[in-house]
């Protein structure tokens, strides 16, 4: 990320990205206590019962849950900074839920679609948060 000069006007964090800030914080947040939480039960007979894993599954779930968390909160944060690369990973995680959610729409049904539809419009509204505005666009430094 390239640093603004003296003659750079400042440009303010548009709302909407920092709703995805702070909802990928707490998205990290989430996952990574899940991951904490398999790794302090990972014995735990019920949960290898209920998940059909072994306790060295459960530990390499709970740890990868973890890198998981960490790695949206970094990446959230860095989003918050304007980073364009990150603007970009972001867009191309949201373009392929959508790509997911479109094949969910035709291939699932019932309740499994109307999740298909709904994951379709969070990430139609994630794309245009990041690349639909003007402000958007000053704060990631396109043009």
């Amino acid at each position: 990320m390239t640093q603004p000069n003296q003659n750079t006007p400042h440009v303010s964090r548009p709302g909407g990205v920092t709703l995805l800030v702070v909802l990928g914080v707490i998205q990290g947040i989430g996952s990574a206590l899940t991951g904490l939480f398999i790794l302090l039960d990972q014995n735990d007979a019920t949960l290898q019962s209920d998940t059909r894993l072994s306790d060295d599954q459960l530990t390499a779930t709970g740890v990868v849950l973890i890198l998981i968390g960490a790695l949206y909160i970094l990446l959230s944060i860095m989003l918050s900074k304007g980073s364009s690369l990150v603007r970009w990973i972001y867009g191309l995680l949201a373009m392929f839920n959508v790509s997911i959610a479109v094949w969910g729409l035709l291939a699932l049904r019932g309740e499994q679609q109307l999740g298909a539809a709904i994951s379709l419009v969070f990430g139609v509204i994630v794309l245009w948060i990041l690349f639909g505005t003007e402000r958007s666009d000053q704060f990631f430094g396109s043009d």
